[in-house]
């Protein structure tokens, strides 16, 4: 039970830590935030690693998400007939 759940937390979570640096250069105004930056043209090898495993965990996160839904979907296709499937996705019930 504990495993649906926390695969939740981290689809709910997980797209916030891409979001916040765009809502953050957004607000503080795009040449401001280009004139801060210009001194720090590049990151650490330890910046660079942990921003790298970021893209890394948050890509996996993304194709292992991709793949359950499509095994989920393949599994009401075997529980449900073809009528069924057609009825849910008219958004109407044949019950």
């Amino acid at each position: 039970m504990a495993r649906p759940r926390l695969r939740a937390l981290m689809a709910g979570v997980l797209p916030c830590s891409s979001v916040s640096p765009a809502i953050r250069t957004s607000t503080a105004g795009l040449s401001e935030a280009l004139k801060q930056a210009g001194g720090r043209i590049s990151e650490s090898k330890r910046q660079q690693c942990f921003r790298r495993s970021l893209v890394t965990a948050e890509t996996a996160v993304a194709t292992l998400l991709l793949v359950e839904s499509l095994l989920l979907l393949k599994s009401f296709s075997r529980r449900a007939g073809p009528s069924e499937l057609a009825a849910v996705a008219s958004g109407g019930s044949d019950r």
